[in-house]
């Protein structure tokens, strides 16, 4: 069962969409999702996991109580301030997108990350063991709507 964040820090909260507002989103878009309530609640849990999982910008707006990333303060996207109680619907479609890819894929990978053999630092040079992964689920559609809220690449090399 989905217990909805609303902006007002709701204790417990797992998700920041509604079945009602999934199944529409899906619908409206001709996409599968399960038929079954139950099982799209889960796919929703995963993709509020998978979103929560990203840098966000800002800071959580109640630090010492709020259990999700948002709502948040000091985030500016889409040429507006989000407010420090708003769910943006751009979050919520991110999670939906997400929720869609989880009915066909994990979005949450245990990487390996150990097959480097050897490094050089002068005309960089790396060789790799065989059999040594690295895997990380990129999700175009989830990005599409969630990227100006991200911390970049630029941001964190200036901190």
């Amino acid at each position: 069962m989905l217990t909805i964040e609303d902006g007002s820090i709701v204790a417990n909260a797992n998700s920041y969409t509604t079945d009602v507002e999934f199944v529409a989103y899906a619908a409206e878009r001709g996409l599968t999702i399960p038929a079954v309530e139950a099982d799209r609640d889960v796919l929703q849990v995963l993709a509020k996991d998978y979103i929560d999982g990203l840098d966000f910008k800002g800071y959580r707006a109640d630090a010492s109580t709020q259990y999700l990333s948002f709502p948040r303060t000091g985030i500016y996207a889409y040429d507006r301030t989000i407010a420090s109680d708003e769910i943006p619907k751009e979050l919520k479609w991110s999670q939906m997108e997400a929720a869609i890819a989880a009915f066909t894929q994990s979005l949450i990978i245990n990487e390996t990350k150990s097959n480097v053999a050897s490094e050089q630092m002068d005309v960089l040079s790396v060789s790799y063991f065989s059999g040594g992964a690295w895997s990380k689920v990129r999700l175009g559609r989830v990005m599409n709507y969630i990227t100006p809220f991200l911390i970049s690449v630029l941001e964190l090399q200036r901190t």
